[in-house]
């Protein structure tokens, strides 16, 4: 079974690479689907997860994206001052940050991050 969920999951993220190559607004506009949040929610459905802990799952999952989201505007405006390995680092770097200073913002709502 893992060799389907691979092989699927892969396929996927080769057909939308190859789509950002013709169209890059279809491309972001497929990436930007909850995509891998759908199929792991389905795999974790198949593997007989409880419906408790998929939902669970599917909360945790929307805190961690938080902290992604801005990531997509400083890779892009970083793009246009650096070349594409320091924007990245940098990106990534930001991400961490905050994603860090969201875990101990939620931490005072009862919610542990890490």
């Amino acid at each position: 079974m893992i060799f389907v969920k691979t092989l699927i999951s892969a396929l996927i993220i080769v057909l939308v690479s190859e789509l950002a190559k013709y169209n890059t607004k279809a491309g972001a506009f497929i990436l930007a689907l909850p995509v891998t949040s759908v199929m792991t929610y389905l795999w974790l459905y198949a593997d007989n997860k409880s419906e408790l802990e998929i939902s669970r799952f599917a909360l945790e999952t929307f805190y961690y994206v938080l902290p992604t989201l801005p990531f997509f505007v400083v890779f892009s405006k970083l793009l246009r001052l650096v070349s594409f390995w320091p924007a990245l680092i940098l990106s990534l770097g930001f991400f961490v940050i905050l994603f860090l200073l969201l875990g101990l913002i939620l931490r005072n709502w009862g919610f542990h991050y890490w």
